[in-house]
C-alpha cells in the first residue's frame, strides 16, 4: 500500500471503500477498492473471491482491469484501472439527453463486454448503469463482478436474489433458479432503453405476463394468479429516439421468454449496429480507428456537455422582451400610481389614448439593454455555478439549484441596475407633468443624463431592492422551471419538447410573479423617486401602513400577464437555441467521425 498515494474517496458501501489513488512509481492513477474484513471467522468475503478469480481471467477492452491484489491480516485491497465516471453519472451529466451515435457506441461496447463474459462462461448478474464505468475517451467497461458466477452445461441452479430490481429479468423475479446468459441480456436491454429515454424503463411497460405471452410462466415458483393486469405499452411511443432497428433490437433483448431472448453475440450482428461494424472492418487497424473516432466524438461532446455560450440566456430574453414590453410598461405605470388603482386594462387604454400606439413601446431600448446586461449575467453565471458545484457532472439537488440561482440573480441584478433604472424612468416619463419629464432620447442618453445630473452614484439608485428582486426572481424562476420540467418528464407523459417547455415555463412564471411582486413594487417606486432615497424596510412599512398589504401586490395581474409570456418565450427560445447548438455539434461529431474513417 505504501506505493499508492490516496487522492480522494470515491464511494463507500457495505463492501468497503473505494479511493482514487496514484501509483508513486509510475504516476498512474488507479482505483483502490478496500474490502472490509470485520469477521475473522469468515475471512475474505466470497464476493471478493469471485471478483478476483474472474477478473484475473477476463482480459478485454470492455471489462475493467484488475491490476493487483494487496492482502494483509486485516485488509484486502483490490487495485483497478481508474475510469472517470460511470454510466449513471454520464446520463445525469447529459440530463438524460444522449445523442443517437453515442447511444450506439456505448451499447455496442456493453454488448461486446457481455459477449466476452458469456463466451468465457461467466454471468455478470448485476448489470446496471452504476456498474458500467466510462473514461474520458468514452470507453465503456463492465465492473463490479462481486455477484458474477461461472456457469457450465447443464445449466446449474443459482440464487434468484441477483441484479438490482429495475434491471432484473422477469424469470428471475418469478423465482426461477434455472437461468443463464439471458439474464444479462435482459439487463442490457433495460440499460439500452434508459440511455434512449434518460430514465429507467420499468416498471409496467411490457404488460402483465400471461400463458399466452409467456408459456409456462405460471409454473415459476413466485408466479401469482392475482397479479394486477397491465396492458403492454408501445415501445415506439416510449422511446421516440430509437428508429425501427433500435426498437427491434430492444424487443429482442427484453423478450419475456428467456429461451427466445437474443444472445449478446447475435445482438452485435443486429442491423442497428451495421454502421459501426462497417467502420470496424473498413481497415485492418479497425480497433484503433474505432477508438480514435470515439475519442474525437468524446472531445467534441465534452465541449457541448452542459456548456453553452454565455450569451444564450441574454439573447433569448431580448427576444422575449419584444413580446412583454407593453405589459411591463403597464405594470410600471400601475406600480408608480399611489392613488386609485385604475386596473390593468384601463391603464393600458390610457397609454394608447394619450401617447398613441407607439407609446406602448416607450423605453424599449432600455428594456433591451436591461436584458443584455441582467439576463445575460444571470443565465450565464447560473450555468457556470452549476458546473462548479456539480460532482463529476451529477445533477444538482433542487436546493443547490436555488442557491446557484440566488447568487447569479444577485450578480445579474447589480449588473443590470443602471439599465433597469433608465427603463423605469423612460416608461414612466409620459405620465409626469411636462416640467418634470426627463425626455431621455434612448437608453444610452438616459445613462449619460443620470451621470451628468446625479453622478455615477445615481446609477445605483434602487440597487438594493433591484438585487433583492433579482435574487427572488432568479431563484423562483430558474430553479422552479428546471424542477417543473424534471417532474413532468418523470411522469412519462411528457417528453423533452415544446409542450413540456411551455408548461414548465408557464408554472415558473406564476411562481416567480407571486414571490417577486412585493419587492417589484418597492423597487419600482424607489427608482422612480427623485427625492431622498428611502430604505427598503422603511418603504415596505410605509406602503403597508398607508395603503394596506394588498398594495404590495399592485400590478400583480399585469406582472403575471407580462412575466408569464416573457418567461415562456425566454425559456422556449433558449431551449430551441440549445437544441440547434446541440444538433450542430452532433453534425460536427458525425462529420469528424466520418472523416476519420475515410
Amino acid at each position: 500500500m505504501d506505493k499508492y498515494q490516496k487522492i480522494e474517496k470515491l464511494g463507500e458501501g457495505t463492501y468497503g471503500i473505494v479511493y482514487k489513488a496514484q501509483n508513486k512509481d509510475t504516476n498512474e492513477v488507479v482505483a483502490l477498492k478496500r474490502i472490509r474484513l470485520d469477521n475473522e471467522e469468515e475471512g475474505v468475503p466470497c464476493t471478493a473471491i469471485r471478483e478476483i478469480s474472474l477478473l484475473k481471467e477476463l482480459k478485454h477492452a470492455n471489462i475493467v482491469r484488475l491490476y493487483d491484489v494487496l492482502h494483509t491480516e486485516k485488509k484486502l485491497t483490490l487495485v483497478f484501472e481508474y475510469l472517470d465516471s460511470d454510466l449513471k453519472k454520464f446520463l445525469d451529466t447529459y440530463g438524460g439527453d444522449l445523442d443517437v451515435p453515442t447511444i450506439k457506441q456505448l451499447m455496442y461496447q456493453l454488448l461486446k463486454g457481455i459477449a466476452f463474459c458469456h463466451e468465457h462462461r461467466v454471468l455478470h448478474r448485476d448489470l446496471k448503469p452504476q456498474n458500467l464505468l466510462i473514461n474520458k475517451k468514452c470507453e465503456l467497461k463492465l465492473a463490479d463482478f462481486g455477484l458474477a458466477r461461472a456457469f457450465g452445461i447443464p445449466v446449474r441452479s443459482y440464487s434468484h436474489e441477483v441484479v438490482t430490481l429495475w434491471y432484473r429479468a422477469p424469470d428471475v423475479l418469478m423465482g426461477s433458479r434455472q437461468y443463464s446468459t439471458s439474464i444479462d441480456v435482459w439487463s442490457a436491454g433495460c440499460i439500452f432503453a434508459e440511455m434512449a429515454s434518460g430514465r429507467p424503463l420499468f416498471p409496467g411497460v411490457l404488460g402483465t405476463p400471461t400463458e399466452e405471452t409467456w408459456p409456462r410462466v405460471s409454473q415459476l415458483p413466485d408466479y401469482k394468479n392475482d397479479f394486477a393486469i397491465y396492458s403492454r405499452m408501445p415501445l415506439e411511443t416510449l422511446l421516440p429516439k430509437l428508429d425501427a432497428h433500435g426498437i427491434d433490437l430492444l424487443s429482442k433483448l427484453i423478450e419475456y421468454q428467456p429461451e427466445k431472448r437474443i444472445s449478446a453475440e447475435d445482438a452485435l450482428k443486429h442491423p442497428y449496429f451495421e454502421e459501426i461494424r462497417k467502420k470496424e472492418t473498413s481497415q485492418q487497424s479497425s480497433v484503433t480507428k474505432y477508438n480514435a473516432s470515439i475519442v474525437l466524438a468524446s472531445n467534441l461532446n465534452e465541449k457541448r456537455k452542459n456548456i453553452y455560450p454565455f450569451w444564450f440566456g441574454g439573447a433569448a430574453a431580448c427576444t422575449a422582451c419584444l413580446v412583454s414590453h407593453p405589459l411591463d410598461l403597464t405594470k410600471v405605470r400601475m406600480q408608480t400610481t399611489t392613488g386609485v388603482n385604475k386596473g390593468t386594462l384601463r391603464t393600458a387604454i390610457d397609454i394608447i389614448k394619450y401617447e398613441k400606439f407607439p407609446g406602448i413601446y416607450n423605453g424599449l431600448s432600455a428594456s433591451i439593454l436591461r436584458q443584455v446586461t441582467y439576463s445575460t449575467m444571470r443565465f450565464g453565471v447560473y450555468d457556470k455555478l452549476k458546473m462548479l458545484l456539480s460532482n463529476n457532472g451529477e445533477n444538482l439537488s433542487f436546493v443547490k439549484k436555488v442557491i446557484c440561482a440566488a447568487v447569479s440573480g444577485s450578480i445579474g441584478g447589480a449588473f443590470g441596475t443602471p439599465a433597469d433604472l433608465v427603463m423605469v424612468r423612460m416608461q414612466n416619463d409620459a405620465k409626469l407633468p411636462l416640467e418634470l419629464r426627463r425626455n431621455y432620447k434612448n437608453a444610452f442618453d438616459g445613462l449619460y443624463q443620470i451621470i451628468k445630473k446625479e453622478g455615477l452614484k445615481g446609477l445605483t439608485r434602487g440597487m438594493g431592492p433591484n438585487v433583492n428582486r433579482a435574487i427572488f426572481m432568479n431563484s423562483s424562476q430558474l430553479a422552479s422551471y428546471e424542477q417543473f420540467k424534471q417532474m413532468l418528464l418523470e411522469t412519462r407523459l411528457f417528453h423533452d419538447n415544446v409542450v413540456t417547455h411551455f408548461t414548465s415555463s408557464f408554472l415558473a412564471g406564476f411562481v416567480a410573479t407571486t414571490i417577486c411582486s412585493p419587492i417589484d413594487v418597492i423597487k419600482t417606486r424607489t427608482m422612480n423617486s427623485t427625492g431622498t432615497k428611502q430604505g427598503v424596510m422603511i418603504m415596505f412599512t410605509s406602503i403597508i401602513r398607508n395603503e394596506g398589504p394588498l398594495a404590495l401586490f399592485k400590478g400583480w395581474v399585469p406582472a403575471f400577464v407580462r412575466l408569464t409570456p416573457q418567461t415562456v418565450v425566454t425559456f422556449m427560445v433558449l431551449e430551441q437555441i440549445k437544441k440547434f447548438y446541440d444538433r450542430r455539434n452532433e453534425l460536427r461529431i458525425k462529420a469528424a467521425t466520418t472523416h476519420d474513417w475515410k
